[in-house]
């Protein structure tokens, strides 16, 4: 055939090997199956985690914190039982010699008087010539003497111990100096010369006439005191 007429075909054949190696190289590469960009797209998978928060080992919950707070003023508190008398007519350390008495026992009650007032317990100890009465709860160092037992009153009260004050707070261990300041005026001294004297205190009362403190003064400091009634307390011997 003349060079002329076998030239178009020459020419199709030749294009369609370029289709084919065309469709061959596309098919190498993969292509776009619906699960990856196309081809030439640009696109780039990549994994990126669902918290961008680096991943921490410390416990992102705090520890609870504790509720119960003890309240600053509470209304409740524990029962507590009823003393036989109030508080400040209780016989205690915070009770005070008196010239007629100590706290709310009154020289000249009876046994049964004494302890009735005294709100708390008396032990009664029997003297050959007298009885005495004593709180074994306090306050230490003090006596109730009865001078007539068995049916006697309370006549003198003795305090050898520093816990009770009088109501001027003169106690065991006051300077002799301490005690004439506190009654100015009222003071009578027996046996001054003496190391070991007594400093008697008489109320200005006439209804207190025969009632008398008396402080026993040892190397110019108080050592005992004495109340109640004059010709008991300032008797030579007691329960004698």
């Amino acid at each position: 055939m003349p060079e002329g007429q076998h030239a178009p075909m020459k020419r199709n054949v030749t294009l369609a090997i370029a289709l084919l190696a065309v469709a061959a190289s596309v098919a190498a590469c993969g292509g776009n199956d619906g699960r990856g960009a196309p081809v030439g797209s640009g696109a780039v998978t990549s994994v990126v985690p669902e918290t961008s928060a680096p991943t921490s080992s410390v416990p992102t919950t705090e520890p609870p914190v504790a509720t119960t707070v003890p309240a600053r003023n509470s209304t409740t508190l524990p029962p507590v039982a009823a003393p036989p008398t109030t508080a400040a007519a209780r016989l205690s350390a915070s009770s005070q010699l008196r010239i007629d008495g100590i706290g709310p026992v009154v020289v000249g009650m009876t046994v049964a008087q004494a302890r009735a007032a005294a709100g708390t317990e008396l032990s009664l100890k029997k003297e050959p010539y007298c009885d005495v009465l004593t709180a074994p709860a306090g306050p230490e160092g003090v006596a109730m003497i009865i001078t007539s037992p068995p049916n006697g009153r309370v006549e003198l009260i003795i305090v050898n111990s520093p816990a009770v004050a009088t109501l001027s707070g003169i106690r065991v261990g006051s300077t002799e100096a301490d005690v004439r300041a506190a009654y100015p005026g009222r003071i009578r001294a027996v046996n001054p010369s003496l190391p070991v004297h007594r400093l008697v205190y008489e109320a200005s009362d006439p209804a207190l006439a025969d009632r008398v403190v008396v402080f026993v003064i040892d190397n110019s400091r108080v050592a005992t005191m004495y109340a109640g009634v004059r010709n008991q307390v300032e008797a030579d011997e007691i329960c004698g």
